[in-house]
């Protein structure tokens, strides 16, 4: 039989991983699968500031980040490779991006004639980059 103390300790735990999961500071959403001009669902951006993303699959095309500003209609924004500081237009390769979203209120990825299908995973952060 447990002691008590062990008992006590592990309640405590489990509350205080309780307690910061409801103050995580990022989310995650995906896998997305973009074919054709398909986009992803809207990712609401209240209080964040980045989103990173991760493109994968056996794809070709672009695929074209965009933001919009509460129901407007989404705009272009850059994508900037995680191993550069240089922000693209498009993204035509897969890997690993982020886009500075401080401000918008939704941000999505969309094809432009995507052949073949490609996954895309995402985090929003309030942390800035």
């Amino acid at each position: 039989m447990p002691s008590t103390h062990a008992i006590r300790d592990s309640f405590f735990f489990g509350a205080l991983l309780l307690f910061c999961a409801l103050f995580a500071d990022g989310q995650s959403f995906g896998p997305y699968s973009i074919t054709g001009t398909g986009c992803t669902r809207p990712i609401d951006l209240s209080e964040k500031a980045t989103v990173t993303y991760q493109v994968i699959g056996s794809w070709s095309g672009t695929i074209q980040p965009e933001v919009s500003v509460g129901a407007q209609p989404p705009v272009n924004t850059t994508a900037t490779p995680a191993a550069t500081t240089s922000p693209a237009a498009t993204i035509t390769a897969n890997g690993a991006y982020f886009s500075n979203v401080s401000g918008y209120s939704f941000f999505l990825l969309c094809g432009a004639s995507v052949t073949n299908t490609a996954t895309i995973y995402i985090n929003v952060s309030s942390a800035p980059r």
